[in-house]
């Protein structure tokens, strides 16, 4: 196998990791107990939400690597595996305000995944939105499984709460197409691994902590943690979501605050149909 080959193979599906990981929800009686999450931090995500909406709505812009040095505020030109960490936590703010802008939002954001995904090869792949890479209607150039299966996590999220039948099946569709091409293509037979599904420790021990007692001593780090990125994204003031060091830092960061203030809200994309 050459090496792009096995550097493809870095990550497998990460709905089937997310699903998995899903499938491990237990009863309220054994969810592990945490301290309630501070006040200001359910108006902090609701803030970032807030400025994840208006940053995805800016004219849409490729990545390239000077970006991490230089700040363009007039376009949206970050990787799209970063913003469906921003997606995800939207449709738990929805859930919890029934405030339809924050659906609006990621019905959007999933409506161009799939127009992109129309004109991408191999048939299934989602585009990344990286400028050096492969593009829409191009055959050629690299591609990676570990993105578009953060992007394709995203999606589900978003299917399980639109009301619109139709638009549910095609983003299911959508999703199963990505799914089968990565399994007859990209799957090793030893096994897929995780970081399809990239994000702040502390998210990763909430969801562990609601899964099993056996976890619940992971709280505390991780309420640590979450107070030290709460303090950084909002010493100025907001974060200064134009950065692109800011922008990972706070669409990374909001999955932890969707488990924190809503426990088990990511779990709602295993009601898709």
């Amino acid at each position: 196998m050459k090496p792009r080959e096995i550097k493809s193979l870095c990550s497998i599906v990460a709905v089937f990791i997310f699903a998995a990981m899903l499938s491990l929800a237990v009863s309220d009686e054994s969810r592990a107990e945490s301290p309630a999450a501070p006040a200001e931090y359910r108006a902090h995500f609701l803030e970032m939400c807030d400025l994840s909406i208006a940053e995805m709505e800016k004219p849409l812009a490729p990545f390239f690597e000077r970006y991490r040095k230089t700040e363009d505020p007039k376009t949206h030109h970050y990787p799209f595996f970063m913003d469906s960490y921003a997606i995800r936590p939207l449709c738990v703010a929805y859930d919890m305000t029934g405030q339809r802008k924050y659906l609006d939002a990621c019905v959007r954001w999933a409506d161009m995944m799939l127009s992109f995904q129309q004109r991408m090869t191999p048939k299934g792949a989602y585009h990344m939105n990286y400028g050096k890479y492969r593009q829409p209607d191009q055959d050629r150039g690299q591609w990676f499984v570990a993105d578009c299966g953060s992007i394709a996590a995203a999606v589900l999220a978003v299917s399980a709460r639109t009301d619109d039948q139709s638009r549910r099946k095609r983003y299911l569709d959508s999703i199963k197409m990505f799914s089968r091409m990565v399994i007859d293509n990209y799957a090793s037979d030893g096994g897929g691994v995780t970081d399809g599904l990239w994000s702040y420790k502390a998210y990763l021990m909430y969801l562990l902590a609601g899964c099993s007692e056996r976890y619940s001593g992971l709280t505390s780090e991780a309420d640590r943690e979450l107070q030290y990125v709460d303090e950084l994204l909002f010493r100025d003031g907001k974060p200064r979501e134009t950065d692109l060091e800011v922008w990972g830092m706070m669409t990374f960061g909001m999955m932890s605050y969707a488990e924190k203030i809503s426990p088990g809200g990511h779990k709602r994309a295993r009601l898709a149909r």
